[in-house]
This record gives C-alpha cells, sequence and structure tokens, in this order.
C-alpha cells in the first residue's frame, strides 16, 4: 500500500489509523484543508511539505 511515495503494508496503516486522534485527555480529529508539496527528488524520490492548512477537531472528557 502506498499513500504518495510512502510505502506501508495494511498492518502498519490498520494500526495507525486506530491510534490517530487518541489520547487519555481526550479524542481529536485532524482534517488537512490544503497543502503544497514539491515534487520528489534523489534517489529515494522524497518530496517535502512545504505548507500546510488544517484544522482539528478536539473532544475533551
Amino acid at each position: 500500500m502506498t499513500a504518495g511515495h510512502i510505502s506501508t503494508n495494511r498492518g502498519q496503516l490498520d494500526e495507525a489509523e486506530a491510534k490517530l486522534g487518541k489520547s487519555p485527555l481526550g479524542t481529536g480529529k485532524p482534517t488537512v484543508l490544503e497543502a503544497k508539496v514539491t515534487e520528489g527528488a534523489g534517489e529515494q524520490k522524497l518530496g517535502r511539505i512545504e505548507w500546510l492548512k488544517f484544522e482539528v477537531e478536539m473532544r475533551l472528557p
């Protein structure tokens, strides 16, 4: 499975999704609204995030 240029397996993806937004102090849901990402370069074809606009929905206990 790939997310952009990052390879992962199904188990890693499931684990990350289960942990996303969880904390003993509450839960949150991050949402990326806009982003600018550069083209990958070099042997590993790694790009970079130039900027990121996001919002986070928080639910506190």
